[in-house]
């Protein structure tokens, strides 16, 4: 027969995985404090439990929080530089079509009235070709780049830095090239070698 002696045993209730996953989200959430913050970030559990700070360390040593964090901000990272270029996408397809009508204006304009006073025509019709120019294919091009894997870029790159020391004239041949370059790569990648 145990002995007693009167006193009453505590049972203590782990605390539950979803809680531990609640705990790894506000400190997350809260920007990676450091220990010294955790009993301001914690939510309580579902018992009403606030855990320690000793607790709260326990849990991020053993479930690897800043391995997760170091993750999910990669994360964050690519979906910031894809919104980028969809915003850069957006902006030049707008330039392009703004460089259409201005053309489509221009041209309007000498048609019905042929080349008297047709300065301010030719100037929309000159800069919106231009501006189409400028504007077409980019957006396609930009996408394109953004797809590509880092290793596809350092071959890119690789390319054309190996042209540049070979004495050639880069200045003259540098948009070639790097169309050539890159047309290489995404046709490899297209065609899945």
């Amino acid at each position: 027969m145990p002995l007693n002696d009167g006193l009453k045993t505590q049972v203590v209730t782990p605390y539950s995985e979803a809680f531990k996953e609640q705990c790894f989200i506000a400190w997350y959430s809260a920007g990676c404090p450091t220990k010294e913050r955790f009993g301001t970030i914690m939510p309580a559990d579902e018992i009403g439990r606030h855990p320690s700070n000793e607790v709260i360390y326990t849990f991020m040593k053993t479930r690897s929080w800043r391995e997760r964090a170091d993750v999910l901000n990669e994360e964050v990272s690519r979906q910031i530089e894809k919104k980028a270029v969809e915003v850069r996408v957006e902006m030049l397809n707008r330039q392009a079509e703004i460089g259409k009508t201005l053309q489509e204006m221009g041209m309007e304009f000498l048609e019905e009235n042929g080349f008297k006073k047709a300065g301010e025509a030719l100037k929309a019709l000159i800069s919106g070709a231009e501006l189409e120019r400028s504007s077409r294919g980019l957006p396609q091009a930009i996408m394109k780049i953004a797809e590509l894997e880092n290793s596809e870029l350092s071959s890119i790159l690789s390319n054309l830095m190996n042209k540049a020391g070979s004495g050639g004239e880069l200045e003259d041949s540098l948009k070639f090239d790097i169309e050539a370059q890159f047309t290489e790569v995404t046709d490899d990648a297209d065609s899945g070698e």
